[in-house]
């Protein structure tokens, strides 16, 4: 059995391919290798920008991008087409972000201010909202 060690405030996994996604709490995402199970090994960390509540709180990743909620920023995506350069492509701001899922060509954005925001992705480096459901109370 294989073993790596992480930073100790890893908290969320998400496997594609041969590769582990590891979000790492406060600013970052590694990539590890898992083609060998029993040699994992990282590939690539990137680091997000962080400030005041600048936490990454949740990602996940499709079609060879990492959509990302920022706590405080808003929504990155990353592009994973360069396993071991990894870049922030398109950006959309927003505060208060705790969630994302991702269907087809729209992330789906859990915010505690807005409720939930639909953001289209069909241009991953430039990302416009569609619309939004605001708090229901």
């Amino acid at each position: 059995m294989g073993y790596i060690a992480t930073p100790p405030k890893s908290y969320r996994i998400i496997v594609s391919d041969e590769n582990a996604y590891v979000l790492n709490w406060p600013d970052g995402l590694a990539t590890v290798s898992i083609a060998d199970p029993e040699n994992p090994h990282e590939i690539a960390y990137y680091r997000y920008r962080v400030g005041g509540l600048g936490a990454l709180n949740d990602y996940t990743v499709v079609g060879g991008y990492a959509y990302v909620a920022n706590l405080e920023w808003g929504l990155s995506i990353l592009s994973l087409a360069d396993t071991e350069n990894q870049q922030e492509v398109g950006f959309f701001p927003m505060r208060l972000v705790f969630g994302v899922a991702v269907s087809g060509n729209f992330a789906y954005v859990a915010n505690w201010e807005n409720g939930l925001q639909v953001v289209s992705i069909e241009d991953p480096e430039n990302p416009e909202e569609m619309g939004s459901l605001g708090q229901l109370i």
